[in-house]
């Protein structure tokens, strides 16, 4: 009898093979991504046929005997079903599940990787509990929506999407300096004290007022209120998305952009580019979300382009 061992995983995407099986990458906290075998999955009368949905978290039974591990029995712990009864969470979910699988290294690569499990306090482990509780958070939200799926209630995911992107990739070892001056050293203590900051990629941080002539053309537009999100980037409270901004009052007038909503789309719109500027290809999932939570007036203009430095400008 093969060895097997027991984890948790969130399934991140699903692959047909042949006529009845599937391929499912899922993320786990000690072993890091693993492309996980799902026998006779695909068969009308199959017992693992629930593990196959994406975006849902499972306690699963591997065999590791073989190169590629196998999936035996499964349960479901979370199913995250109101995100998928809510299209703009649906995309930005997508988005970041595929974030999370282009950052992270296969670990079933190696031939013993079921013998060195990391502790749940590893980079493997922070970064699977943040997008666990980003999903968590999400999915309760909309739960207690009335109306989760309005357009103007995109301002709220726009947010929670910007800080799920910047806390992922900043625990997988891309982020940026938004708390010192890079060339300096001078502490960003009040970013409200410049409406427009800069930001130079090449040393992956900020650069004050003062020393924007060592850098020249090479800098790049931030606004003081993007900046602020990511000084506070952290999945550890509870209010890491604005329920105002989803649940308010029926009389609150939406008619006209708030500062909160312009600061929510200029938020996503700088994350998304630092995505772009990190992955080596598109994702295939953004798309879907400019679709859904960018506004109709600017979507095409800079993010289509492929260019992060237009990008960054047009989030500025």
């Amino acid at each position: 009898m093969p060895p097997t061992l027991q984890t948790q995983a969130i399934v991140l995407r699903t692959t047909k093979l042949a006529e009845y099986d599937r391929f499912l990458v899922c993320l786990t906290p000690t072993y890091g991504k693993l492309t996980v075998l799902a026998r006779g999955v695909r068969k009308p009368a199959s017992k693992l046929s629930g593990a196959c949905g994406g975006l849902s978290e499972l306690s699963v039974l591997l065999a590791t005997g073989k190169s590629i591990p196998a999936l035996q029995q499964f349960e479901t712990r979370h199913p995250f079903s109101a995100i998928r009864s809510c299209y703009h969470a649906m995309t930005a979910s997508m988005l970041l599940s595929e974030a999370v699988e282009k950052l992270t290294p296969h670990s079933s690569e190696s031939a013993d990787w079921a013998k060195h499990p990391e502790a749940d306090d590893g980079p493997v482990g922070q970064l699977y509990q943040a997008f666990r509780a980003w999903l968590i958070k999400t999915d309760a939200l909309i739960l207690k929506s009335k109306r989760p799926d309005e357009p103007e209630r995109h301002s709220a995911m726009r947010h929670h999407l910007a800080m799920g992107l910047a806390y992922l990739l900043t625990l997988s070892g891309h982020g940026l300096n938004v708390h010192v001056c890079v060339c300096c050293q001078t502490p960003l203590e009040d970013p409200s004290a410049l409406s427009v900051w800069t930001l130079h990629w090449g040393s992956q941080g900020i650069v004050c007022k003062g020393c924007r002539g060592f850098f020249a053309a090479s800098l790049i537009p931030i606004s003081s209120s993007t900046l602020m999100l990511l000084q506070g980037v952290s999945f550890s409270a509870a209010d890491s998305l604005d329920d105002s901004l989803l649940f308010d009052d029926d009389n609150q007038p939406w008619g006209q952009a708030t500062q909160a909503q312009k600061a929510a789309e200029k938020a996503l719109r700088f994350c998304l580019s630092w995505l772009l500027h990190t992955l080596p290809s598109k994702p295939k999932s953004l798309a879907s979300v400019e679709q859904s939570l960018l506004s109709t007036t600017n979507k095409t203009e800079s993010l289509n382009t492929g260019n992060p430095r237009a990008d960054l400008a047009q989030s500025s």
